[in-house]
């Protein structure tokens, strides 16, 4: 999205979703799309989970498809363990294993409709052919009178001709998100909105200001340092302005302890060779700048009396401040904020850990494919909703997402899109469904 000068152009729209694409294939015919989705919590490690199916997926790659399905239909065999056991089935919906519902093996289910009007087979089929991973649904379980319960299961391919899961009980019934916990999301996301447009607008009020002032000052000398004094003390999150020469070089700076940079050439910055191209104001995505932090950075033209391009003048963004006074402004101490540049790198995220990471070339979020399916969504649509499935809290130990997974939830998430200067980041605020 590209934005004129002067005309600060903010898009931001809203949607929270009431339905997602995680999806059943148990053993039952009850299955519904995660309108019904909550948080997940099993009673041991969700690694456990994935270490029961990988080794049934490693059976039946050693003794064949025959041999494996035969003993995943054994309720006492090695793959039935109560309430937790190995369902499959093959790629046109046919079911192969089910111990506790023999009736229904050989029955093709990819067009089952729940009571939500869900096509409940179908969806798994598709999140293995994706790369399995992480589910959660309704269904009866066995081991309380098939008794309709929540249940968390991970689900794998075997040799792309057919995939198996398994899954742990809840013991709760998942419901619905209330009407409430929507509409807590839509009122703080309706915050961020106000505080945003406020502070990029008094951002580009001040640019504009300090550029006719440096018009006649020039971009050096005590009139130009007053002028960025004046810059740089009306923005909370400016670290430090300066002005730029038409050749790159900085001609001034403030504060004086960053004086160190002046004579320094920043021409060959993308965000300066677009405005002395535009003569348009120009934002950078997070850059290693010449003071030698990791930040972004704002640039404004100058313009002579005559109205002839003589330099600009800009200060670089203490971003992590920027968006955590804006998402701290909320009302809820529940809501989660990403924001995520053009390329998918995150630059802020309310848990620490996840800053810098960009799910979608990252091999560790590959057991969670609803997230990625969804931030591949937000990367080219410019606002929308959904849902996914990821780990409550990530932490310093956890290393290994693939292997380390103790709480697993679902979340409703909204994304917009935030433009500024011919610039703009993605903004995704998410929620765990209750």
């Amino acid at each position: 999205m590209k934005l004129k000068a002067v005309s600060l152009t903010i898009i931001i729209m809203m949607c929270i979703v009431y339905s997602c694409t995680v999806f059943a294939a148990s053993d039952s015919n009850i299955s519904f799309s995660t309108t019904n989705v909550t948080l997940i919590t099993t009673g041991e490690k969700s690694a456990d989970l994935v270490d029961f199916v990988n080794k049934a997926k490693t059976y039946a790659i050693e003794n064949g498809k025959d041999k494996a399905l035969a003993v995943f239909n054994d309720r006492n065999g090695p793959f039935t363990k109560g309430d937790l056991y190995i369902f499959a089935y093959d790629y046109d919906g046919y079911t192969l294993a089910l111990p506790y519902l023999p009736n229904l093996l050989g029955s093709n289910r990819l067009s089952l409709l729940d009571s939500s009007l869900f096509r409940s087979v179908q969806a798994i089929r598709d999140l293995a052919a994706a790369g399995g991973g992480f589910i959660q649904y309704n269904s009866q379980n066995p081991g309380n009178n098939f008794k309709e319960e929540g249940k968390v299961s991970y689900v794998a391919d075997v040799d792309g001709s057919w995939f198996l899961g398994a899954g742990r009980y809840l013991n709760t019934t998942l419901k619905k998100p209330e009407e409430a916990t929507n509409a807590e999301a839509e009122k703080n996301l309706d915050i961020i909105i106000r505080n945003s447009t406020s502070q990029l607008k008094s951002i580009d009020a001040s640019l504009k200001n300090t550029a006719d002032l440096l018009s006649k000052t020039g971009l050096s000398g005590p009139g130009a340092e007053t002028a960025l004094e004046k810059l740089r003390e009306s923005n909370p999150y400016a670290i430090d302005s300066m002005t730029i020469a038409m050749n790159g070089t900085i001609m001034a700076v403030q504060p004086l302890q960053y004086s160190s940079i002046i004579g320094k050439n920043i021409g060959g910055q993308d965000h300066i060779k677009k405005l002395f191209t535009t003569t348009e104001p120009q934002m950078s995505d997070i850059i290693k700048t010449v003071e030698g932090i990791d930040e972004m950075v704002v640039a404004y033209p100058v313009f002579n009396q005559n109205g002839e391009i003589i330099g600009a003048t800009g200060f670089v963004i203490n971003h992590d401040l920027l968006f955590k006074d804006l998402f701290n402004s909320t009302e809820s101490n529940s809501i989660q904020a990403t924001v995520m540049q053009k390329d998918g790198t995150i630059i802020y995220e309310s848990n620490e850990e996840e800053t810098g990471k960009n799910v979608l070339p990252d091999s560790s979020f590959n057991d969670f494919p609803s997230l990625k399916n969804l931030i591949k969504r937000v990367m080219v649509e410019q606002s929308g909703s959904g849902t996914y499935t990821y780990i409550r809290d990530i932490s310093k130990e956890q290393e290994n997402l693939s292997t380390k997974r103790d709480d697993i939830v679902s979340k409703v998430a909204a994304w917009n899109t935030l433009g500024f200067y011919g610039n703009y980041w993605k903004i995704m605020i998410d929620k765990i469904i209750q």
